[in-house]
């Protein structure tokens, strides 16, 4: 047993299929990221070339090269998935078409054991596809803002001054400038309008400043105005709130930088809607099972409908599945993340109940040729 495990996935059909696999996927991940990078630079031409930001670079050929790499780096998570089914169908066409696959099924090899490469593949993709999520995109989001190429990620990334931000509190709504140049930001001229049963106004908070102690926001020199219908009712002066999620405010979570995503995660008290990044967290890590659930479906697909010089078309209908496979699952993983779908259900249901399915019908084609073997022949009566 040991030594069947071993030749499928480091025999010579491993070797061959998951070459061409990995050729083929780069080959269309290259293409697609060079036809999205023709467009973004044609966009934002005049934004590329000028010599704003922290650290801008002086050169115009350099800068021009410089954002192409931050592009793909930010582009790369969305990119990998449709290289991913469309690598796969290119070279099982291929393969059919050259009666290579055709062969490969003559010899009586097993259909699982024939997705080793797929599995392979997709493990490598997969890590990378983490790997893209959790690093390389925080790092090129803030390289962004750092050289000026893009100013709308987020305050802290701009390195701005102190600007005007509303936070929503679990009973309360914040107002303040902050400057996010220092850590924890520095709050000043703060407004806290405290909300009661109802969200109605129980009371407005006005202090010039306010210091953090721990996780805990300190009003400095007090003012409180209280509603005639509330009468004067003592009011807290502290509130939760996490330094490192008020660091990142502005910030798309799914830009964060893997460090601080753990943070809030690990730590939750005073951060509004945990939720949210718990399924963040669970997204880029579901991004390794996503990537191998494209590269077993696929490749089962082909098996099934590419075996004997199939025509252009089933190839292009295979890779048009491939695509609807990844919208959905982008569908449920956007759902995921603005908490309207459980993560349970938006990043892990989708690819469980495929693999299942792809397991199920190789085991059955197994099955049926078992039988086919065992069933003995037809005895001819002569006339």
């Amino acid at each position: 047993m040991i030594r069947v495990i071993k030749l499928a996935l480091f025999g010579l059909e491993t070797r061959y299929v998951g070459k061409l696999y990995l050729q083929r996927v780069l080959i269309a991940l290259f293409a697609l990221s060079a036809m999205v990078m023709a467009i973004d630079i044609a966009v934002n031409f005049d934004t590329v070339t000028s010599t704003t930001g922290a650290r801008a670079l002086e050169d115009t050929g350099l800068r021009i090269a410089f954002y192409l790499l931050l592009r793909f780096s930010y582009n790369l998570p969305a990119i990998i998935p449709l290289s991913c089914a469309i690598g796969i169908v290119w070279s099982e066409w291929t393969l059919a078409r050259g009666f290579e696959r055709a062969m490969i099924i003559n010899t009586g090899r097993s259909g699982l054991l024939s997705l080793a490469p797929t599995a392979l593949v997709g493990v490598a993709l997969g890590l990378l596809q983490v790997l893209s999520l959790t690093v390389v995109r925080p790092m090129s989001v803030e390289a962004h803002a750092n050289y000026g190429f893009r100013t709308s990620y987020g305050p802290r990334l701009g390195q701005m001054g102190p600007t005007e931000h509303w936070i929503t509190l679990p009973d309360a709504i914040l107002h303040a400038q902050i400057d996010f140049r220092v850590d924890p930001p520095d709050l000043r001229e703060i407004t806290i309008y405290k909300l009661g049963q109802q969200k109605r106004l129980r009371a407005i908070i006005t202090a010039p400043g306010a210091g953090f102690e721990g996780q805990a926001l300190t009003l400095a020199d007090v003012s409180v105005w209280f509603p005639e219908t509330e009468g004067g009712a003592g009011v807290r002066t502290s509130f939760l709130l996490n330094t490192v999620w008020l660091r990142n405010t502005g910030l798309e979570p799914r830009f964060w930088t893997q460090a601080d995503l753990n943070s809030v995660v690990g730590q939750s008290a005073g951060v509004p809607r945990p939720e949210i990044y718990h399924a963040i967290l669970q997204s880029r890590y579901a991004g390794f099972v996503r990537l191998v659930t494209i590269s077993l479906l696929m490749a089962t697909l082909c098996f099934a409908k590419m075996r004997l010089r199939p025509g252009l078309s089933v190839a292009i209908k295979l890779a048009a599945v491939g695509y609807g496979l990844q919208f959905l699952t982008q569908y449920l993983t956007t759902l995921g993340k603005h908490g309207h779908l459980a993560p349970v259900l938006a990043f892990w249901a989708l690819p469980s109940v495929v693999i299942v399915l792809v397991l199920a019908y190789h085991l059955r084609q197994g099955l049926l040729v078992r039988r086919a073997m065992h069933c003995p022949a037809r005895q001819i009566r002569p006339d």
